[in-house]
């Protein structure tokens, strides 16, 4: 069972007052990236991390793991990772998609994500895709508002990867990132109106959109 964040009401304890001023004396950012994927999205996401470390930025490090899980099940194995963490990580990115999960278990994860905020200690971010992480992608080419299942969308990725000569479309390709990075702010563009173009209804209810580009834009910074 996994340790509970903490609570408001232990603030004052003296452990709690070290660790708060761990967090805000050290200078190094530690962020956890947590995907539901164990090939797409670690490998696109460990593509950022390089180009990151590449700059020698002594602002933020990044670990990344794939787990296979997803919806409530994948902010267990994030909860998990913080706790068997040696150091104070600030902000946890969970990355998944909406797939053939219900509903219920999709919108939940965003549910419990406010409710561990609230508490003192990590920031946990429901980075979703409804349906799928190739939604992002897509969004590099076009712009498109109705919804497309993954098998669609992998079908229209292999599309404009032929025009412009970016050999196939792999869900493993490690040099992913480096293909459609020319494309990213186009991306974020169509991600950002698409959100716009739904009234707060539920992640369930937002087919197609995506989250993702709120990550990276974050990413960004560091670049």
């Amino acid at each position: 069972m996994s340790k509970k964040p903490i609570k408001k009401s232990d603030a004052s304890k003296d452990w709690i007052q070290k660790r708060k001023t761990r967090k805000i004396e050290s200078k190094l950012e530690y962020h956890l990236i947590v995907c539901e994927g164990t090939e797409t999205e670690p490998n696109y996401f460990e593509a950022i991390k390089s180009k990151i470390k590449e700059q020698r930025n002594d602002k933020i490090t990044i670990k990344i793991v794939g787990k296979g899980r997803g919806t409530t099940n994948l902010v267990d194995e994030a909860i998990d990772e913080v706790n068997k963490a040696t150091n104070y990580i600030s902000n946890v990115w969970l990355i998944y998609d909406k797939d053939e999960f219900t509903e219920e278990s999709f919108d939940k994860v965003v549910t419990i994500c406010n409710q561990i905020n609230k508490e003192e200690g990590t920031i946990y971010h429901p980075i979703w895709s409804n349906e799928c992480i190739e939604t992002w992608i897509l969004l590099h080419f076009i712009r498109f508002d109705t919804p497309i299942n993954r098998k669609d969308c992998i079908g229209k990725l292999n599309t404009h990867f032929k025009q412009r000569k970016l050999g196939k479309y792999e869900k493993n390709d490690e040099k992913l990132y480096e293909k459609i990075k020319p494309y990213e702010e186009v991306a974020i563009k169509n991600a950002k109106w698409l959100e716009n173009k739904y009234n707060n209804q539920l992640p369930s209810q937002m087919n197609p959109c995506t989250k993702v580009y709120c990550l990276i834009e974050f990413l960004n910074k560091y670049m």
